[in-house]
C-alpha cells in the first residue's frame, strides 16, 4: 500500500503530544470508539453519501443492488424464524465494504478539517486522524476541542450512528501539564485521562508520556514457545511455527510501540534454551546456529532485542521516506528537533546525520531537562547498538533534502530496509561462527553452499536421527575421547583402532574398523551420480566402474571411467568424502584426485583421447561442493534432476556419518544388530 495507516498515523499523534510537550504548548487530544460501527450504518446515509462524493448514478445503482432485499433470519428449537430486514451495516466480507464505510465518514473528517481548530506543528495543522473507525480528534485548546467535538456529533447524528463515550477518552496538556477538562460527545461526557492512564489507539498505548507496549503479548508469546516446545511437532516444524505464528505477533509493537528489553531479552532466553533442545545441542554450544539463514545451516531466527533495534531503524527511514509529504515532513522536522535541544542552534543536515550516527564530536548527547522520549531518542540508541554488527549510517543528500541510510555500503530503500537489516544480522551471525576455531571450521564450509543445508527448514529426506546427529557433529560437540573439551578423558586414543587422538575427524574418515561403513558411505554417492546419468547414455559409451581402464597401464581403478572411443572422449570422475576442516580440506581433496590419476589422463592423451578429469566431493557432514557443477555439465545430467540429486546425496552421507559414528560409540548396538 502507498501509505503505512496505523504506523503513519500512532507516529504523528505521539509526535503531536511530545512537540506539546516539549515547548510547554496547550493542545486537546479525543480518542473517539463508535458503537458498532460497521454493523449500524443506515443504508440510507451510505447511499446519500455517495451522492455527495461525486459518483455516478450508474455505479451508486449498482452498489444498491447489493444491499437490496438483504434478509436474515434466527434459527429457533422450533425452526427458522420470519426473516428479519437488514437495513444498515455494511456487508461483512465484502472487499467494497471498507471503501464504502470509509466515504460514509468522509463528511465528519473534512468538516473536521475545514474547522482550521487544529494543533500546529512545525508549520503544519493536524485537527484529526482517522483510520476507518478509529476516530482521534487534535484541537489546539478547550474551545477548539470542543467545536471539533459538536460538529462531529451533528455529523454522527445526520449519518444514523452513535458513539460510546465509555470508550471514548480525552487528554488535555497545558504547559507540559495534563488539565482535567471535560468535554461532551453527543451530548455525554467523555472519560478523562491523566498523566499515568494511556489508551490504546490502533494497538499502541498513547498518552501524555512514554507507556510500555507489548507486555502481555512478549508474556502470551512466551506461553506459546513453550506450548510449541512440548508438542508432538518435529524439531525443523517447531522451528516454523516460531518463525511463522510468534515472532511476527510482536512486529507491530516493535515498530511503533515501546518495548521494553528486560521482558524481550528473557524471551530471547527461552527460545535459545529450546531451540538448542530442537536442535539436540548442549547448552554450551554456540548460539549462532539459530540466527543464520536456512540456506547457510541456521533457523533463520533473530534476536528479539535485536528485532526491536531493527524495527525502530526501518520505522524511522520509512516515516523519513514516506509517501505522504506531510508525514515526511513531519518526520524531518521531528527528528531535527531532538538534536536542537542538545546543540542550542540550527543544526545542518550533517550535524542531524552525525549526531544519530553516534558521532560525539560535534553535538554530544546530553540529557535535556525538558525533552522527552521520543522514537528519535531511541534511534540513535538502535543505531549505536547495530553498528556493533554491520555498517550503518544516515547520509545526508543536500540537493535532494532527504537522507540515505548505508547498510553495509549498499542505499536502502523503504521497501527493502527491513530485509536488509536482516540480512546483515544474519550475516554478522554467520562470520561470528565461522570465526570460532573449534565449533566454526565445518560451517567454513557448509555455510556457503545451500544444497547443504536444505533439510533445515523442512525436513526433507532427513530421519529424527540424522536431525539430532548433525547439528552436534558440524559443531564437533559429539561424546569422543580426544573431541571437543568437554569429552576429553585421561585416555584420548581411539577405542577401537587405538590411534592418538579420537576426533570425529578420524572416526568419520579415518578408522580402520569403520573403512567398510565408509566404503557403502562413498558408493551412495557413485550410486546417485550414475542413476541422472544413465537417464542420457549414449550406445558408444563404455562405462567403467570402479574398474581398471583397460587401454592404460595402470592399476588404479577411478570410481567412473566413461569411454567413447568413436569419438575419442574419456570421462574419469573419482568421488571423495573428505572431512570439512575448512574451505582447503575440498581443495587438497581435488588436487589430490588430479594428481592420483594424472598419468592415465596423460596416457589417454597420448592415445588421441580427449580427457575430462575432475572429483566428485560432498563433505563427510553433508558439505557440498559447488565445483561439482563441471562434473555434472559434462556427465548431461538433467538439470531437474541434478537438484533433487544433490539433496538427496548429501542426506545420503550424513545417514552414512551417523551410522558410522553410532557403530563407533556404541559397540552393544552393533552386536544386537549382529544378532
Amino acid at each position: 500500500m502507498p501509505f503505512e495507516g496505523c504506523l503513519e498515523h500512532t507516529f504523528e499523534i505521539q509526535s503531536i503530544i511530545q512537540h506539546a510537550r516539549r515547548n510547554n504548548n496547550e493542545v486537546v487530544t479525543a480518542w473517539l470508539d463508535l458503537y458498532n460501527a460497521f454493523g449500524n450504518l443506515p443504508h440510507s446515509s451510505l447511499f446519500q453519501t455517495l451522492e455527495m462524493s461525486g459518483l455516478s448514478s450508474e455505479s451508486i445503482d449498482v452498489i444498491k443492488l447489493l444491499y437490496a432485499n438483504c434478509e436474515t433470519s434466527i434459527r429457533l428449537p422450533s425452526g427458522p424464524s420470519e426473516d428479519i430486514k437488514i437495513e444498515s451495516g455494511v456487508r461483512q466480507g465484502c472487499p467494497l465494504s471498507p471503501i464504502l464505510f470509509n466515504i460514509a465518514m468522509e463528511p465528519m473528517i473534512r468538516g473536521i478539517e475545514n474547522l482550521k481548530s487544529g494543533y500546529t506543528i512545525h508549520g503544519s495543522q493536524h485537527s484529526s486522524k482517522t483510520f476507518a473507525d478509529d476516530l482521534c480528534l487534535i484541537g489546539r485548546n478547550q474551545l477548539h476541542a470542543q467545536m471539533q467535538l459538536d460538529f462531529a456529533s451533528n455529523i454522527a447524528n445526520w449519518l444514523g450512528i452513535q458513539f460510546n463515550p465509555k470508550k471514548c477518552s480525552t487528554l488535555h496538556i497545558k504547559s507540559n501539564k495534563v488539565v482535567k477538562t471535560q468535554l461532551r460527545i453527543q451530548g455525554q461526557p467523555l472519560e478523562i485521562m491523566d498523566k499515568e492512564t494511556p489508551y490504546t489507539y490502533l494497538g499502541v498505548p498513547t498518552g501524555f508520556k512514554t507507556f510500555n507496549s507489548a507486555t502481555e503479548t512478549i508474556e502470551q508469546l512466551r506461553k506459546e514457545v513453550k506450548a510449541v516446545d512440548s508438542s508432538l511437532l518435529f524439531p525443523w516444524q517447531k522451528f516454523d511455527a516460531v518463525n511463522t505464528f510468534i515472532i511476527p505477533k510482536l512486529s507491530f509493537h516493535l515498530k511503533c510501540g515501546t518495548v521494553p528489553k528486560k521482558p524481550l531479552n528473557e524471551l530471547d532466553s527461552l527460545i535459545k534454551k529450546v531451540g538448542k533442545k530442537w536442535l539436540n545441542l548442549p547448552p554450551t554450544a554456540s548460539c549462532e546456529p539459530l540466527y543464520l539463514p536456512y540456506s547457510a545451516g541456521g533457523l533463520n531466527l533473530i534476536p528479539t532485542s535485536v528485532l526491536a533495534d531493527i524495527s525502530t531503524v526501518s520505522h524511522a527511514f520509512r516515516l523519513l521516506t514516506s509517501t505522504d509529504q506531510r508525514t515526511q515532513k513531519l518526520a524531518y522536522d521531528s527528528m531535527k528537533e531532538v538534536v536542537q535541544q542538545r546543540s542550542k542552534n540550527d543544526p545542518s543536515m550533517e550535524e542531524i546525520a552525525d549526531y544519530y550516527n553516534g558521532s560525539k564530536s560535534s553535538i554530544p548527547p546530553t540529557h535535556v531537562k525538558n525533552d522527552v522520549t521520543s522514537c528519535w531518542i531511541q534511534l540513535r540508541a538502535a543505531i549505536r547498538r547495530l553498528s556493533a554488527k554491520m555498517k550503518i549510517l544516515f547520509q545526508p543528500d543536500r540537493n535532494k533534502k532527504k537522507f540515505h541510510l548505508i547498510i553495509n555500503n549498499v542505499a536502502a530503500t523503504r521497501f527493502n530496509v527491513e530485509a536488509q537489516l536482516r540480512d546483515a544480522t544474519r550475516n554478522y551471525f554467520k562470520q561470528r561462527l565461522i570465526a570460532k576455531p573449534g565449533q566454526g571450521r565445518v560451517y567454513n564450509v557448509t555455510a556457503k553452499n545451500p544444497v547443504s543445508n536444505h533439510f533445515y527448514r523442512n525436513g526433507n529426506f532427513t530421519r529424527l536421527n540424522e536431525w539430532n546427529f548433525i547439528h552436534r557433529a558440524r559443531l564437533d560437540l559429539v561424546p569422543l575421547n580426544g573431541g571437543t573439551k568437554k569429552w576429553f578423558t585421561k585416555d584420548q586414543s581411539c577405542r577401537k583402532c587405538k590411534y592418538k587422538c579420537e576426533s570425529l575427524f578420524h572416526v568419520l574418515n579415518c578408522c580402520d574398523p569403520n573403512k567398510p561403513t565408509m566404503t557403502k558411505r562413498h558408493d551412495a554417492v557413485v550410486h546417485r551420480l550414475m542413476d541422472g546419468f544413465k537417464k542420457r547414455k549414449r550406445k558408444s559409451q563404455e562405462i567403467l566402474l570402479d574398474q581398471i581402464i583397460p587401454e592404460t597401464s595402470s592399476t588404479l581403478r577411478p570410481d567412473i571411467t566413461i569411454l567413447d572411443k568413436k569419438k575419442k572422449e574419456a570421462i574419469i570422475i573419482d568421488v571423495t568424502i573428505p572431512y570439512e576442516n575448512l574451505p582447503k580440506s575440498f581443495v587438497n581433496a581435488r588436487d589430490r584426485k588430479y594428481e592420483k590419476y594424472s598419468e592415465i589422463k596423460k596416457e589417454l592423451q597420448d592415445l588421441g583421447y580427449n580427457v575430462f578429469l575432475d572429483a566428485f566431493i560432498v563433505g563427510s557432514l553433508g558439505g557440498y561442493d559447488p565445483e561439482n557443477y563441471k562434473c555434472l555439465k559434462t556427465l548431461d545430467i538433467p538439470k531437474n534432476y541434478s537438484i533433487l540429486m544433490k539433496k538427496l546425496m548429501v542426506t545420503d552421507v550424513i545417514r552414512w556419518s551417523r551410522e558410522i559414528y553410532m557403530n563407533h560409540v556404541c559397540q552393544k548396538r552393533k552386536d544386537a544388530a549382529l544378532q
